[in-house]
């Protein structure tokens, strides 16, 4: 998973609080812990933050002073795709589905911003359910549910025009579930979201950006609108990294590629024509 490679919250140096330090102090850091799908273990890159690694591979990281601090790219970007969509001076109940969730790190920074959000976040592994409850003191239910369960069975299952949000962040030893991919799965978003509802996928892609290029051309079939978003490197098959894609019955933000600039970890997005363009 990418991370922010400018310094950790951008450059500022964050002094623990004592609330904080005691928290951080209270999790296993460093003590391999045995989940179904792996070996889990947690560490401190910083004062105030804590890395959870499955199978040795970054999964999540939380900032335990502040939730709105995400680390990794990508989720800078899903964010700035949910913000602009649904303002959260505007938006009321907020519904989420999170198909994978590793340690909740993008779940818990929507419920930051949207504090009256309801997000139902699937996760295969029980056991990781269980520690990750316990470890980061998320919104309790309604407002953030997690349960264990397969995401293809869950997404199924959900009821019609039921989620405002859906994002798909799964990985199976490292590769996107099959269930997860592909025209039928993505008919299956679209039955699900309400109108003008949208749907994000996390890519964790190669140089060769075929995998990305398929996902693109499989949202295309389904939502009249798309983007895909990553660094200009990346979309060149020059860096390795995370490609976000995006889907909507309604258009994607206007002012997003302004916002991507504006981050952290400044991203660009091909939208609509140029988004099926470069996936060809």
């Amino acid at each position: 998973m990418a991370r922010q490679r400018n310094g950790q919250h951008g450059g500022r140096r964050m002094e623990p609080r004592g609330d904080v330090a005691a928290w951080l102090a209270s999790l296993p850091i460093d003590e391999p812990i045995r989940v179904s799908t792996g070996l889990v273990r947690l560490k401190a890159p910083t004062a105030t933050s804590v890395l959870l690694l499955l199978d040795s591979v970054p999964s999540s990281e939380l900032d335990l002073a502040d939730p709105t601090y995400l680390a990794f790219e990508y989720m800078q970007w899903m964010t700035a795709v949910v913000l602009g969509r649904f303002p959260p001076a505007e938006t009321g109940r907020l519904r989420a589905l999170h198909l994978g969730g590793g340690g909740c790190a993008l779940p818990r920074a929507l419920a930051a911003h949207y504090p009256a959000a309801h997000q139902l976040v699937i996760e295969l592994d029980a056991k990781l359910c269980e520690l990750v409850r316990a470890w980061f003191r998320l919104p309790p239910a309604p407002f953030l549910k997690l349960r264990p369960q397969e995401a293809g069975e869950a997404l199924r299952a959900a009821k019609p025009k039921s989620r405002d949000v859906i994002v798909r962040d799964a990985f199976y030893f490292g590769r996107v579930p099959p269930q997860l991919t592909g025209p039928d799965y993505q008919a299956q978003c679209a039955r699900v979201l309400a109108p003008g509802g949208l749907y994000l996928a996390n890519c964790a892609g190669t140089t060769t950006l075929d995998a990305a290029k398929a996902e693109v051309r499989a949202a295309a079939a389904v939502f009249p609108h798309v983007a895909a978003i990553g660094e200009p490197a990346q979309f060149k098959g020059r860096r390795w990294g995370n490609i976000v894609i995006a889907g909507s019955t309604a258009e994607l933000p206007a002012g997003l590629e302004r916002d991507l600039r504006k981050l952290a970890a400044p991203a660009r997005a091909y939208v609509d024509a140029d988004a099926i363009a470069w996936a060809r």
